[in-house]
């Protein structure tokens, strides 16, 4: 059954809603920079709109752009939103969605253009972007960049596979844009993912509260970046880097993640801060960053294999056996920073990543209080154990994570929610 809303996201008369709050004359509107449109701001849908996702009510809304997203839990493959959109004038633009996670891999296409996919492994441009709820977070992804002329076009985008999906927003830009929070391009109508400006004192109370003297301990001035972190960071923040890393990436947010996962840890501040890596860590690893980006260049031995089985095989079978090169090659990297954590470290990072990957899954069944202490609970015990053998990449390992993923589930879901679970995963049953 088709839905239909009634807003439409045009671009000229009512370009004032799409952008800049307010309708622009004529001559202007060659000018804007942008388009923006908001997910629950569809045309056309065949998604349920009751569902937890859509109805909202248990999670935050202010991160949202509008206070507003749209999506569903448990949709079928082919399951479609479609949205109008006014193009101001013909060009090259640079296309970015918002959306839950890396939930709900789907295509997309303007008009009667090429379908073009956003699959699972779609790089989160902000990181763990903002949380909505306990494992609930959304992210900015980049779609790449799509040529459209000037007018009216139609956007339209479909499910790969049967699962969950949300969108806050979607935006094209003629220009630069660096995603944060939901601010637009030109820094209006939402909040930076920081949330600085929605804590500041407003004017009238800098008016009437004298300045703070600065503290004398020297033992509470935050100590200046070093070097080496500020490197740890370029790292973290080169999207081009951060592309070619692949799991290894993960080791630049390791400080962030003790800081997300303290309380689910247990960890009081002084062993917080003894667990992070120290710049000895940090540069070493630094080294193997290094070399592995060295290792992907033209004429390196990893590049000669691959040309070999380019050169050997086609269809399927070469995709088959360049994942597996590549797999191998990351793997290899991954194990040698991973041998520079202490063995707590390592429990840590661990702990961290399989609540950071099965949280967002297992939350959107609506966990109790009491399910969410326990899974915090057995991600440190089955941490702990993986922890004490040889180092695995678990998003490389996607057999090893079913396995835990189901070991995990079988402790914290009960039967009917394990059911609906592997109804919105690939995670299935030995």
């Amino acid at each position: 059954m088709l839905r239909t809303a009634g807003v439409t996201l045009l671009f000229g008369a009512v370009f004032a809603l799409v952008v800049l709050g307010q309708e622009q004359p004529a001559t202007d509107k060659a000018k804007v920079g942008f388009v923006w449109w908001e997910g629950e701001n569809y045309t056309k849908t065949d998604f349920p709109t009751t569902d937890a996702l859509a109805k909202g009510g248990w999670y935050k809304a202010e991160p949202l752009s509008a206070g507003k997203w749209f999506g569903a839990t448990s949709l079928p493959a082919g399951a479609f939103l479609e949205y109008e959109v006014d193009v101001p004038r013909d060009g090259t633009y640079k296309f970015f969605a918002r959306r839950f996670w890396k939930h709900g891999p789907f295509k997309w296409r303007f008009g009667e253009g090429a379908w073009v996919d956003c699959g699972k492994s779609s790089t989160l441009l902000d990181g763990a972007g903002e949380e909505l709820a306990k494992n609930i977070c959304v992210n900015w992804v980049s779609l790449g960049d799509v040529k459209l002329n000037a007018g009216k076009t139609t956007f339209r985008l479909e499910q790969s596979e049967a699962g969950n999906a949300c969108y806050d927003c979607f935006v094209l830009v003629d220009g630069s844009f660096t995603p944060t929070g939901s601010l637009k391009p030109d820094g209006s109508g939402g909040r930076a993912a920081t949330q600085v400006a929605a804590t500041a004192p407003g004017p009238e109370k800098v008016a009437v509260t004298p300045p703070k003297p600065p503290d004398p301990k020297p033992a509470d001035t935050k100590p200046p970046v070093s070097a080496i972190s500020a490197e740890f960071a370029r790292f973290k923040a080169d999207r081009t880097i951060k592309a070619d890393m692949g799991d290894l990436i993960k080791f630049v947010d390791f400080d962030r993640m003790i800081d997300q996962q303290a309380d689910a840890l247990k960890l009081d501040d002084a062993r917080k801060e003894k667990a992070k890596l120290t710049d000895e860590q940090k540069e070493k690893m630094l080294k193997i960053f290094q070399e592995k980006l060295d290792g992907l260049k033209d004429g390196t031995p990893y590049a000669k294999a691959k040309a070999n089985i380019e050169n050997a095989v086609k269809g399927a079978a070469q995709t088959d056996q360049i994942k597996k090169l590549r797999t191998e090659y990351d793997n290899k990297f991954f194990g040698d920073a991973f041998k520079l954590l202490t063995p707590e470290q390592k429990s840590i990072f661990y702990t961290a990543r399989l609540y950071e990957i099965v949280g967002p899954e297992f939350n959107v069944l609506l966990l109790t209080p009491d399910q969410d202490a326990k899974l915090r609970t057995v991600c440190a015990a089955v941490a702990k154990k993986i922890a004490g053998g040889k180092a695995i990449d678990l998003s490389a390992d996607q057999g090893f994570l079913n396995q835990v993923k189901l070991e995990i589930a079988k402790q914290v879901l009960t039967p009917p929610q394990i059911t609906e679970w592997q109804k919105n995963t690939s995670t299935k049953k030995p």
